[in-house]
């Protein structure tokens, strides 16, 4: 099983947001953090959930450390087998 989504800064917001998604994976970190600002694409997202039972996503605040204006879009989000 795996997650498939693409992630970035909704269009409303852009040139500006600048966050981080971090992804758990039954409490413990599962791959790496992705970087997300409103100057670039859509980033893909696939992470191997084999075995979790429980999944987080946070988003938190990027490198600019605003805590505004980071609208963050994770889709189309899909779990695959």
């Amino acid at each position: 099983v795996a997650l498939v989504a693409e992630a970035g800064i909704d269009d409303s917001v852009r040139p500006g947001g600048d966050a981080e998604l971090t992804f758990l994976a039954d409490g413990q970190p599962r791959g790496e953090p992705v970087r997300l600002t409103g100057r670039d694409k859509p980033l893909p997202v696939r992470l191997d959930l084999r075995g979790v039972k429980r999944l987080t996503i946070r988003v938190g605040f990027g490198a600019d450390g605003l805590d505004a204006g980071d609208h963050v879009n994770l889709a189309p989000a899909r779990l695959i087998k």
